[in-house]
């Protein structure tokens, strides 16, 4: 809806410089109708009569402004929706309105006002409520106002937030006319909740209100507006917010000022213009003042914002008049409870004491429970009570004609009796607290509530909010209470405690069956999204998108999206792995057997479903599929209704939980008919069963036998009671039949990964930490925890939530490396199986990708990460555990003596144990020892870090000799005299200064390869600052980009033949070499007793560079005051007429005091002093002046200097040089404290550098990175081989079990065909041999159907010739086709055996699918797909080989043959192929290569649930410390 405002923005109060937020909005009051809510919002008014809008198309159109289209009810959620995203208020738990005396008002003590203002904001903070009142500074709201200002900072750091908000009269408002913008025309400002983001951001959101930004920001301006610049001159009028100051009104003005103390105002014109003295006779029944007139919309809006919020709203009334009375009656009405707070005056005592007439003392006294016991006695007083109210309303001070009937009405009623609560401040038990009373109100007004769920589900909601668990324990969710709760009502009460963030009643939910499995059907993320509004901040990246792009989706979707991108680096979900996520079906439309009279079995309406097709997981119900008997087609089209059918403790009765209708999708089937349900998905869980209802008019399905059909009269479902409607119903059976009918699910596996992100984006850090606790991989949850908080500091502006996320980030990673390293204690490859397995549902990462990202160390310096580094650097060590250091030496020795590497002898401590064989070894089936040399070469040089890490260091060494050499004896100006250079004249340089910067250069070339690298990487992971962490992250690269840089200098000046040039260039050599030489340190933290003594060097270099600073200052300070005195004597000569004149005034200058200084004074300062800093006291410099040392005298200027020496040397050599080394002493300890931990990270980086170079070391490496796309480029277009052989008939993975695959149908989906060829031949390592000659064995070529990954089209077949195979024969087999047999991309070789061909051995993890072959004949005979059956920790022995011609590669005789005659009498049979290509696939390759890995999916569950287990201690203890810390912050 479109709110039109005249005036808003923010106010500064004068009295305490706070500011508040307002807001002006236009209402017509409704005329003479008590019962009817708030009217539209304008009267036809001249200025407004007509005005246009931009509609959703953004067409101009011209509309006449009817009142009947903004009605009050949609008023009151735009204001709502204005303070929710306008203003961007936090979402509340509770609303308290209070009501009362506005002038009148006093409360009796200071103690019952202090006890009145604690217990309001006691209930506002716990509670996190919003305070709603009149706004004035008067009365009541004066004293809610204050209890805001005063106990803003009771039992916290912080101010309290506690949003204040002030719902009054803008003409009641003193001095409004200040507050105007004196507008001619209102804006018109969208409020709805798709309103994009850019129009709430600016629009009265923070607190610089930029007015200038207004033309930009409303989302709906009149465009005629456009054009008349008074408008755009008098929006820019202010740019400050509006100074109001408070004045007490004259005796004439009926108005009150604001309260200062209010965060907001909501002030409501009622259109009656400016001059209206005095109430209108149309309203003069119904209303006392004129700010009566908007008592209506605001408890309108407050009863709104309860809605909206789905939280309760509480009524406080203070004192108060005949308006307050007639607030308390439109509150009633509502369903809100109200508290009376007796011996405040007026209309609260009055109600109290009328309420104890007629419902008695004992119903006022607080604790009590309500009776319908008690409300029933008192019904006899009822009319004697009206009739004395009525006679005495004439003089009756706060009853009159505007309130008395309908207070009257009130208190008579049922909801009056539940709703009103009398409260005393003190009491006979003592003192009584405010917020308790509230409590108790709201779980009074809850009794009211029809549905007990509801009812159920409130009070727990309450009892959340206040924090009463307890009373939850004790009440609400017991033993004995559990089973009244059914499992839709505590999901609903898990949704509320995850908004609340409130762990500890979610774990006990969890405890009593909710689930968040069953979240879904709530809806619950798109909820959370619209509600919350405190978030993590946006990049300055994602901002600028948002305000570029045209928000038109909804807010949920807006902001997951926008997080995913900013956070994750995820800019749509990825997709999940195929067995998990995809759409499941059940149920099956056809069969051999189908029958089409099935009409004729029911002589009714039926409502039938297939016992067999029992719902297995839980998600979103999709189609629904029907076959009808294709003679009754017509009738069939009508709508149907689907049953949502839930099991019971009874095999045959079932409960029927939902019903909808379902609508008919066009197909291009004539006799399957697939349907959607008209509403939104139903959301089914596993163990459910979907039934439909038939009538004769809408046709009956097909039959299919052995579907055990349960099905029952539609009738009786249609015509039971409400109350029936609740039981069981009872369902008859027939094993024998079924219907055809199918339908599919949609799996919702991401669910809980967005819930989890969810409250991480929305700072719910206690639900953060629980959800990860009960995350399937809770290891990389922390560690994307860890992610997200490290990002939000990156991006947040605020120094103290800068701080409080790191400490959210190391929180998590210290969770994740926890719970690693436990399991590497349980188990060592168990634990590195969690480290580099990717997780489909956490965007398909690993562990260890994500603390790279990171640059995790508490991660990467722990013992599983470390384990993990041993491998790469040494490979797969086997069961032989040799020491590290013959290891390493045997390594070494074969990098330089490779002859060494295929000896089995030496190769078999170092060699990958037949456990860890890579996926080359596995593939490889040429056995020879020509191809095992082959795999140890490849696997030494591939498989292990430490080999690059050798070959780079012996390099090194050798470029270091090399470069000293060269400067030593053969770096000399370039040859530009005919000179020679290494023996060879007019060569420019000498030839091993020529290789040392071809070394040189290489070694630049690798670090700048090493950066793009870098640079990739990062900008995969969405990091933004690429550069800067290049350089932080390895403070090497540093070093490596200095010497770089002076290397370069010192080339260029090279080629200069000048003394200066060469001078410059030898110097920045011989300064490149020092830092090549330091360079060389980083090797040390390759071993672990060299790289904690590295660290202590680097850090005690810190130490160093705070003494010099603190020693220069002393150095500086004596050495020019010392120096400057004992050279006086050589600069000034004083002229004395004999040896015994003790003064004279006459004295000569060295050179007459002119051109003294020069630059070798500063040497001559640092030789006289800087030497005495290492304990070189010499009293003497070698500075001569006229042939004469300077030096330390006799006279006055040597015994100051020989003073200040004296100090120097005490201060120098004693006093800092001790306390250097108590620095060092400090700093030692502390390194070697954490020594093990920043080696173990440094150790990381310095593997993971190593693992991406080369095998060959700089400058061969250039070789390799030209070669190797050259390589790549060969590879593509000339294929190596002709012969390619799938599968595996005989690998150490063979269990030597009998398949037991005879009369079956069986192919590996590991081996799908990649390349189209010629099947040649096919291998069989049989385990139960052939028991006949010429057994029948039958090929298969088979595709997938597109939609189905378990059903499959026959393409082709061929019946393999066996008269080679030998009878009663074991083991290996290889049958020759005749004729080879071509074959397409992405198809699947599957034989097929009788009963006495034999069966072939089990392989480990092939993938293997299976049909019995009977079942494959027979859909194959009616040309439909097949559905096999999937085992992918199996697979059958054998193999199979594909030919491809090729000019390149030479073929046997045979072979050449069959290829070149099928070539050349092959016809091009299109049709096939095209038809062929239609059912692939689309899918990629890996859902054929699921086990691919050393692990099958069960044991990837079994290792899921074994992480689970193990972190499940850890996670309680963590929980529980959670849980102590909030009953602490309870308590105080």
């Amino acid at each position: 809806m479109d709110l039109p405002i005249k005036d808003f923005g923010d106010i500064l109060f004068a009295e305490n410089d706070r500011r508040s937020k307002y807001i002006r909005v236009p209402f017509t009051p409704m005329i003479n109708d008590s019962k009817a809510t708030f009217s539209s919002l304008f009267r036809k008014l001249d200025s407004l009569e007509f005005y246009e809008r931009i509609d959703s198309n953004d067409h101009l159109t011209t509309t006449e402004f009817n009142e009947n289209h903004l009605r009050s009810k949609k008023l009151a959620e735009s204001v709502v929706n204005l303070m929710r995203y306008g203003w961007k208020l936090p979402s509340p738990q509770l609303i308290i309105s209070v009501t009362g005396g506005a002038h009148l008002f006093k409360l009796s003590t200071p103690r019952a006002r202090n006890a009145f203002q604690r217990g309001l904001i006691a209930a506002a903070v716990t509670t996190d409520a919003w305070i709603i009142t009149g706004g004035t500074y008067a009365g009541v709201m004066k004293e809610v106002g204050d209890a805001v200002d005063k106990r803003r900072y009771k039992n916290t750091k912080t101010p309290s937030k506690v949003q204040c908000i002030g719902i009054g009269s803008w003409y009641y408002t003193t001095d409004h006319q200040y507050l105007a913008k004196q507008l001619s025309e209102p804006s018109i400002i969208s409020v709805h909740p798709t309103t994009s983001l850019k129009s709430f951001e600016h629009v009265l959101s923070s607190d610089n209100t930029n007015f200038e930004c207004i033309t930009s920001t409303l989302t709906h301006i009149p465009r005629n507006f456009q054009s008349k610049t008074t408008l755009w001159q008098n929006i820019q009028i202010e740019q400050t917010p509006k100074v109001y100051r408070i004045r007490t009104p004259s005796s004439n003005e009926n108005s009150c000022p604001l309260d200062p103390n209010h965060t907001h105002f909501i002030l409501l014109d009622d259109m009656l213009g400016e001059n209206v003295e005095s109430i209108p006779t149309e309203f003069s029944t119904s209303v006392n003042c004129r700010a009566d007139l908007t008592i209506k919309p605001r408890t309108e809006i407050e009863h709104t914002i309860s809605e909206i919020y789905d939280i309760p709203i509480v009524q406080i009334l203070a004192n108060g008049g005949a308006s307050s009375v007639l607030t308390v009656c439109y509150t009633l009405q509502q369903g809100t409870p109200v508290i009376v707070i007796e011996g405040t005056g007026r209309a609260a005592d009055e109600i109290a004491r009328e309420y104890r007439y007629l419902y008695g003392n004992q119903s006022t006294k607080y604790g009590e429970q309500r009776s319908l016991e008690i409300y029933n006695r008192a019904s006899s007083k009822f009319e004697p009570f009206a009739n004395r109210l009525r006679s005495t309303s004439r003089h009756h001070p706060v009853l009159n004609h505007t309130n008395l009937e309908q207070f009257i009405q009130q208190l008579t009623s049922r909801e009056g009796y539940f709703l009103i609560l009398i409260f005393q401040f003190y009491t006979e038990e003592g003192e009584q607290k405010l917020d308790d009373a509230i409590l108790h109100a709201l779980f009074n007004a809850a009794k009211l509530i029809q549905n007990e769920g509801k009812q159920r589900i409130t009070e727990l909601k309450l009892a959340m909010a206040w924090n009463k668990f307890d009373r939850i324990q004790r009440n609400i969710l017991t033993d004995k209470t559990i089973f009244q709760w059914t499992d839709l009502e505590l999901d609903q009460a898990l949704r509320d405690s995850i908004r609340m963030n409130n762990i500890r009643c979610a774990d006990l939910l969890i405890e009593y069956g909710a689930s968040f499995d069953r979240l879904p059907r709530l809806n619950l993320l798109e909820k959370l999204y619209q509600d919350e509004t405190d978030v993590l901040p946006y990049s300055q990246h994602i901002l600028e998108n948002m305000h570029r792009r045209e928000e038109s989706f909804n807010w949920s979707r807006f902001d997951k999206t926008y997080f995913y991108e900013d956070y994750l680096n995820v800019t749509q979900d990825v997709s999940l792995n195929w067995g998990d996520s995809s759409t499941v079906k059940y149920g099956l439309l056809d069969d051999e057997n189908l029958s089409t009279n099935l009409e004729s079995h029911f002589e009714h309406a039926v409502c039938v479903f297939n016992a067999i097709d029992m719902i297995q997981i839980n998600g979103f119900l999709n189609t629904i599929s029907i076959r009808f008997d294709s003679t009754k087609l017509l009738l069939s089209n009508r709508s149907l209704v689907c049953y949502l059918i839930s099991p019971t403790d009874d095999l045959n009765s079932f409960l029927i939980v939902h019903k909808c209708q379902l609508r008919l999708v066009p197909t291009i089937f004539s006799d399957i008919h697939q349907y959607k349900t008209i509403e939104k998905q139903i959301f089914v869980t596993s163990g459910q069963y979907i039934a439909i209802g038939f009538t004769p008019q809408t046709g009956f399905p097909c039959a299919i036998p052995q579907r055990n059909q349960h099905s029952i009269n539609l009738n009786q479902i249609i015509n039971r009671s409400p109350t029936a409607a609740k039981q069981p119903i009872q369902f008859k059976v027939n094993s024998q039949l079924g219907v055809a009918i199918s339908f599919t699910i949609d799996p919702v596996p991401t669910f809980f990964r967005d819930l989890f992100l969810w409250s991480l984006f929305f700072k719910h850090h206690k639900m953060v930490t629980y959800l990860c606790s009960r995350s399937s991989n809770t290891t990389i949850a922390a560690l994307l925890a860890s992610k997200v908080y490290h990002q939000a500091a990156q991006l947040t502006i605020k120094h103290e939530e800068r701080i409080n996320f790191f400490a959210k980030q190391k929180e998590f990673e210290t969770h994740a490396s926890m719970i690693i390293d436990m399991c590497f204690a349980e188990n060592e490859q168990f634990a590195l199986n969690i480290l580099t397995k990717k997780s489909p549902i956490y965007f398909n990462k690993d562990p260890l990708q994500i603390a790279q990202e990171i640059n995790s160390r508490t991660f990467l310096t722990t013992k599983t990460v470390q384990r993990y580094l041993d491998q790469q650097w040494y490979g797969y060590l086997n069961e032989y555990d040799q020491r590290i250091f013959w290891i390493s030496s045997l390594i070494f020795i074969m990098c330089f003596v490779p002859i060494l590497i295929p000896i089995q002898a030496l190769s078999k401590f170092i060699i990958s144990d037949q456990r860890q064989l890579n996926t080359w070894e596995k593939k490889r089936h040429v056995i020879g020892w020509s191809a095992r040399i082959i795999y140890r070469f490849k696997e030494f040089y591939r498989g292990r870090a430490i080999v690059r890490f050798f070959y780079n260091i012996v390099f090194y060494i050798l470029f270091l000799t090399l470069f000293s050499y060269v400067l030593l004896v053969d770096y000399f100006p370039i040859n530009n005299n005919g000179g020679q250079r290494s023996g060879y004249k007019n060569l420019a340089i000498p030839t091993a200064e020529i290789f040392l910067h071809i070394l040189i250069w290489s070694l630049i070339f690798e670090e700048g390869n090493e950066f793009v690298h870098h640079w990739k990487e990062q900008q995969k992971n969405g990091s933004r600052h690429i550069v800067r962490d290049y350089f932080l992250q390895d403070k090497w690269n540093i070093m490596d980009l200095v010497a770089s840089l002076i290397y370069l200098v010192a080339f260029i000046t090279r080629f200069i033949a000048t003394e200066q040039a060469f001078m410059i260039s030898k110097i920045t050599m011989c300064i490149d070499l020092f830092l090549w030489y330091i360079r060389l340190l980083h090797v040390f933290f390759a071993f672990e007793r060299l790289g904690p003594k590295l660290l202590m060097i680097f850090n005690t270099m810190k130490d160093l560079l705070f003494f010099i600073y603190f020693i220069m200052v002393f150095l500086v300070a004596y050495s020019v005051t010392s120096f400057a005195l004992i050279t006086t004597k050589h600069q000034v000569y004083w002229k004395r007429k004999s040896d015994h004149q003790q003064s004279s005034d006459d004295f000569d200058l060295l050179n007459n005091g002119s051109n003294l200084w020069n630059w070798r004074i500063i040497r001559n300062i640092l030789d006289w002093s800087v030497w005495k800093v290492y304990g070189e006291i010499t009293l003497e410099t070698s500075y001569y002046f006229n042939n004469e040392k300077v030096g330390i005298d006799d006279d006055a200027y040597g015994v100051v200097a020989l003073l200040l020496t004296i100090f120097f040397v005490s201060v120098a050599s004693f006093l800092l040089l001790n306390v250097l080394v108590a620095l060092f002493n400090v700093t030692i300890q502390k390194v070697h404290d954490s020594a093990h931990e920043s080696w173990a990270y440094h150790r990381f980086r310095l593997v993971t550098e190593y693992n991406k170079k080369t095998f060959l070391p700089p400058p061969l490496n250039v070789f390799i990175y030209i070669a190797y796309p050259l390589y790549t480029l060969i590879r593509r277009y000339l294929p190596k081989t002709l012969k390619t052989t799938y599968g595996i008939h005989d690998d150490n993975e063979i269990m030597k079990i009998d398949s037991n695959l005879f009369n079956m149908v069986v192919f590996n989906g590991v081996d799908r065909i990649l390349r189209k060829g010629f099947i040649n031949s096919v291998t069989i390592n049989f385990h139960s041999p052939p028991r006949i000659s010429n057994p029948s064995i039958i090929l298969y070529l088979l595709a997938n159907e597109k939609d189905n990954p378990n059903k499959f089209l026959v393409v082709d077949e061929y019946i393999l010739p066996t008269n080679h195979i030998y009878q009663g024969q074991r083991g290996v087999q290889t049958i020759l086709l005749d004729r080879p047999l071509k074959c397409y991309e992405k198809q699947f070789v599957a034989l097929a055996f009788d009963m006495y061909a034999g069966t072939p051995d089990i392989v480990k993890d092939r993938n293997e699918y299976s049909v019995n072959l009977h079942d494959f004949c027979r859909m194959k005979n009616k040309g439909k797909s097949i559905h096999f059956m999937n085992y992918s920790n199996k697979g059958a022995a054998f193999s199979f080989t594909i030919l491809r011609r090729s000019s390149k590669i030479p073929l046997s005789n045979t072979e050449g043959q069959l290829l070149e005659q099928i070539y050349v009498n092959e016809s091009t049979d299109e049709t096939k192929l095209d038809l062929f290509k239609q059912q692939l696939s689309n899918t990629s390759d890996e859902r054929w290569n699921l086990t691919e890995s050393t692990q099958n999916k069960f044991e990837e569950r079994d290792n899921m649930l074994r992480e689970n287990s193990i972190a499940d201690d850890y996670w309680k203890e963590v929980i529980d410390k959670i849980k102590d810390c909030e009953d602490k912050m309870i308590e105080d």
